[in-house]
């Protein structure tokens, strides 16, 4: 998990969470500017590494494995700081807890949110249309066969999906989410755009409590500190 405690943690009454997923090839602490903000607002805030989809272990093999391995990673992550002893009194269990995540991280956060995989319905939208995660769907209907997969957390109170991904994977289950959703995107982004992935996603959602904000001059990594760490990145030529 990603994260600091500076000094003694003020646990003198329970405190929201929220737990953050990584996009493909990225890393916890890729977006510590929205960690650090709702940290010194009162959240806790909690961020794995999915291992083997980090820039340090990227493996191009594992990512049918990523695909439905990732939710999972998140609700692992909940738990372990449900055992913290200095996060203890931080945490009311019964409260559950939020989740946020940038691309492939979106997608992670919609699959929990309640959106469940329907492979056949991918399969077909794939067939017609294409999409980055069809072949990785695939994969899992050869090794698993067509059963929906429900990857959803009934623990999480609502959703961030920040310039999601995978819409091509999502489309059967968008209509079951139920909690509040603010889905965001950038209208300079060329690799999840508005088009493609996140106003299908939002116009998916079916749920009264849902949100869509576009940032019409960011790219796909304005939701990250991408630029700080690694300047090669597409968008860190542009003025965003």
């Amino acid at each position: 998990l990603g994260g600091a405690i500076d000094g003694p943690a003020d646990c003198s009454s329970s405190r929201p969470v929220l737990l953050f997923s990584h996009g493909n090839s990225g890393v916890r602490y890729q977006s510590y500017f929205l960690a650090e903000f709702l940290s010194s607002h009162g959240f806790v805030v909690a961020a794995p590494d999915h291992v083997g989809n980090t820039f340090l272990d990227w493996d191009e093999s594992r990512m049918s494995e990523m695909v439905f391995r990732r939710p999972d990673d998140i609700q692992r992550s909940y738990e372990l700081l449900l055992t913290d002893a200095e996060l203890h009194d931080c945490i009311d269990e019964a409260a559950g807890y939020a989740v946020a995540g940038h691309s492939f991280g979106g997608y992670t956060t919609v699959a929990l949110s309640g959106a469940v995989i329907d492979p056949s319905q991918t399969l077909e939208h794939c067939e017609d249309n294409g999409g980055w995660l069809c072949g990785e769907v695939e994969t899992h209907v050869s090794e698993n066969g067509l059963d929906v997969v429900d990857l959803s957390d009934q623990r999480i109170w609502a959703g961030i999906p920040m310039a999601p991904a995978g819409y091509e994977t999502l489309l059967g289950g968008l209509d079951l989410v139920q909690i509040p959703m603010l889905v965001m995107g950038g209208g300079r982004d060329d690799s999840t755009t508005m088009e493609g992935n996140v106003r299908p996603i939002y116009d998916g959602l079916t749920s009264s409590t849902r949100w869509l904000l576009e940032l019409p001059n960011a790219g796909h990594y304005t939701f990250s500190n991408a630029c700080e760490l690694l300047s090669a990145y597409p968008d860190c030529a542009g003025d965003y």
